[in-house]
């Protein structure tokens, strides 16, 4: 299983990044939440690229020395190589405006490669309001707000939001490996999480 859960704020990242965590939790897992992936290199001018590049030239070395290791393999012939999950990566990095384009594209190429899918989850421009303004202000810490009101207020963030969104899934027909959009308006996350390890496991 190689899989990054990309959305906007408030779309369930989280929630299912925790279920996922509780069912696939694994000793040959690297699971990251976006405080790793995202916040920490915000405020990282020109180095989210670099550390993304660190972050796939890792798991392109894992793989490389399991395939000269040639370790066994599963009773199914797959080998069991390091699974990933990462909560939010290139998709929000462009979006927030701290990858380029090109950047994007070469990064997206390197996550085909080593096999990762893309799990987008996205609201209905009628819900982005309520999910992420009102609903994250109430159970987020208070630099949440303080984020908010740097950003000009709840409309303008909600604008923010809005248009990042917009954008992502106008990068997704970009995408080059496989991507699995799902509409999170009824907060299932259980269900959620059942469909994404569906997919992984019928296309391992």
């Amino acid at each position: 299983m190689r899989i990054i859960l990309e959305g906007v704020t408030g779309s369930g990242k989280s929630s299912v990044f925790k279920e996922l965590r509780l069912k696939q939790l694994k000793l040959n897992t690297l699971v990251l939440s976006e405080y790793y992936t995202l916040r920490t290199f915000e405020k990282m001018a020109n180095k989210s690229e670099y550390v993304f590049d660190q972050l796939l030239s890792f798991i392109e070395l894992q793989d490389q020395l399991f395939f000269e290791a040639q370790l066994d393999k599963t009773s199914n012939g797959q080998q069991q190589k390091i699974s990933v999950c990462f909560e939010g990566f290139h998709l929000n990095a462009y979006s927030r405006e701290l990858i380029s384009e090109d950047e994007f594209i070469r990064i997206d190429q390197r996550l085909k490669k080593l096999g990762f899918k893309t799990v987008f989850f996205e609201l209905p421009e009628t819900l982005l309001k309520k999910r992420c303004i009102e609903e994250t202000l109430m159970y987020r810490k208070s630099g949440w707000k303080n984020y908010i009101e740097a950003l000009g207020g709840n409309e303008k963030a909600l604008k923010i939001f809005t248009e990042r969104q917009l954008l992502m899934i106008e990068k997704l027909q970009g995408v080059a490996g496989e991507v699995l959009r799902i509409d999170t308006s009824e907060k299932d996350w259980e269900y959620y999480t059942k469909i994404i390890l569906s997919m992984c496991e019928m296309r391992k």
